[in-house]
């Protein structure tokens, strides 16, 4: 299986995206999707990614980390891809061992793996055991590094542009999103508990997320896109058990919270219904 590698970044992190690269080896290709909000950066790509054989390089004038995933993905060709970012390192080992994933795991559209941080170490707290995304552990959620998928399987499935850093106003779920999306399209999911990228910076902690307006705002988008209305009791909860740690007020996290589902309630979790697959609530967590 041919794998592509999908790296997306903007403006002045295209500078970075050179030792995001691995020796070329047969099988195995770059997509690097540029976004620019001002013409001046297209002079600082680097003339590696210019002159390597195993790189496409495509430009997108604008903002928006989801629209940017959907660009590296339609200019992607190789029969795995994996969502990548400019500060993430891979390693062949760590390829071949998620080519030998997807062998062994014939039914997966997509499967969920692990990161590690700086230190070489798991970047999060994950799960032991594989399991179908269908019917996860409580608590786990994902992230868009730990994600690959079998390209021609998931041509239908696009990031959601209302989600994610730059859109107009949400800064992140768009991960989440995918996901869930893919799940209701009738995609299999699993998570397998197997180590793949590693990035250079550990991510920020969850609580700043209570001084960010915004960041609340996409928490409960995300929530009622993949929940539905009982994501206003999960808000409520997460605010009365969370907020009082960081000192934030309870009732106007709850209330940058409530904007965002009502903002998804409103437009639509804009999901094709008949392609739309039911959780069944009475089965178990697949364990494989």
């Amino acid at each position: 299986m041919t794998v592509d590698i999908l790296i997306c970044t903007m403006n002045e992190g295209i500078a970075s995206v050179p030792l995001c690269l691995m020796e070329e080896q047969d099988g195995v290709g770059y997509v690097v999707s540029m976004q620019y909000t001002d013409e001046q950066y297209l002079k600082t790509i680097p003339d590696e990614l210019l002159t390597r054989q195993d790189v496409v390089l495509t430009t997108l004038k604008g903002s928006g980390l989801s629209a940017n995933r959907n660009n590296a993905i339609a200019h992607a060709k190789a029969d795995i891809c994996i969502i990548a970012d400019d500060d993430v390192r891979y390693t062949n080992q760590r390829i071949a061992q998620l080519r030998e994933a997807f062998s062994r795991y014939q039914e997966a559209d997509v499967l969920m793996l692990q990161s590690l941080g700086p230190d070489g170490q798991l970047l999060r707290e994950y799960p032991d055991c594989s399991f179908n995304m269908h019917c996860p552990p409580k608590g786990y959620y994902p992230i868009s590094i730990d994600l690959a998928f079998r390209r021609e399987r998931m041509n239908e499935v696009a990031f959601d542009t209302r989600f994610g850093l730059g859109s107009q106003k949400m800064s992140g779920g768009e991960e989440g999103v995918w996901v869930e999306t893919a799940k209701r399209m009738g995609k299999t999911v699993i998570y397998i508990p197997q180590p793949l990228a590693k990035t250079t910076e550990y991510p920020k902690s969850g609580d700043h997320i209570f001084s960010d307006k915004r960041k609340l705002f996409s928490y409960g988008a995300l929530s009622y896109f993949v929940y539905g209305p009982s994501s206003m009791l999960r808000c409520l909860k997460f605010a009365f058990l969370q907020a009082p740690k960081q000192h934030a007020s309870v009732f106007k996290a709850y209330v940058s919270m409530m904007k965002g589902i009502l903002y998804i309630a409103i437009d639509g979790r804009k999901i094709d219904k008949d392609k739309v697959v039911t959780r069944d609530k009475k089965q178990k967590q697949w364990r494989i």
